[in-house]
């Protein structure tokens, strides 16, 4: 569709300015649509049969990019960070396959932007610089509300796990709960943390073979959870409970590896979730 704008000069009418007033209104809603219709294109997201939300912020690769947007200069940004979590979007992905083996069909919302245009995990401020990035930042989010108000609404508990990756630590997953903040409810409900306990999320990984940092009663010191976790966890009022996943590089680059480790994944949150929230 091609929209011809046609400018006139000389004075308007009351009338006219407001004929004006109404086109330019249209133009804004036509270009917000447009934008909404660019941004779904890059956003993968799944409705889910289970309280279940596995989310992706940082897995585009670098050729996934929206056309003629600059990319970030981040200015006056602390820890500022354009690298990929390379492959974290296959994992996602392949994690929700293998949970329908069990079936179980998760939400999922995954980004497919790179880092270097827009950081979906991080707030506003230091997200985006453009209002194209901003719109497809803002339905990222606006996906992840709805499907939490969702798992809310239909199963009034539920969890979403957060998907990262990192190359620095030598460690093949750490723990980010934002030291068992974003899971204060599910601690409340059983007066322990779960997710630590036998039939634990983080526990089963370790009974699987993976080093997990940090051990239960540490303190989390290296990745403790982002915006997203610290948004739409559980110590908010509508929010459920919401874990982050780092994963290693070296798991990561090695196909076997990260196929094995998505099976596992699924296999923990199956058994996690029918332990500690289906029927509880």
């Amino acid at each position: 569709m091609t929209l011809r704008l046609i400018f006139f000069s000389g004075s308007l009418t009351m009338r006219e300015n407001r004929s004006m007033g109404s086109f330019k209104h249209m133009i804004c809603l036509l270009f917000f649509h447009f934008n909404t219709i660019a941004c779904e294109s890059f956003i993968d997201y799944q409705e889910g049969e289970v309280p279940i939300l596995l989310t992706s912020a940082h897995g585009a690769k670098v050729t996934q990019v929206l056309p003629n947007i600059p990319f970030r200069t981040g200015k006056d940004i602390n820890r500022f960070v354009t690298k990929a979590d390379q492959f974290t979007d296959q994992i996602t992905q392949e994690i929700s396959n293998q949970l329908h083996s069990y079936d179980m069909k998760p939400f999922i919302i995954i980004a497919g932007i790179h880092r270097s245009q827009v950081d979906f995990n991080r707030k506003p401020v230091n997200a985006y610089e453009s209002q194209p990035t901003k719109d497809c930042y803002d339905l990222y989010h606006q996906k992840i509300r709805h499907f939490t108000h969702q798992i809310r609404s239909e199963w009034k508990e539920g969890f979403l796990i957060d998907i990262h990756g990192q190359s620095t630590h030598d460690y093949d997953i750490i723990r980010g709960t934002r030291n068992k903040k974003t899971i204060s409810r599910l601690i409340y409900r059983f007066g322990f943390d779960p997710s630590e306990s036998q039939d634990g999320f983080y526990q089963l990984l370790r009974d699987q073979g993976y080093r997990v940092y940090p051990a239960p009663h540490q303190k989390e010191d290296l990745y403790y959870g982002g915006f997203t976790l610290n948004t739409y966890g559980s110590h908010r009022p509508d929010g459920i409970d919401a874990f982050q996943v780092e994963i290693s590089r070296s798991i990561r680059i090695d196909e076997r590896a990260r196929r094995k480790l998505s099976l596992d994944i699924a296999t923990s949150i199956t058994h996690f979730y029918r332990r500690y929230y289906k029927d509880n």
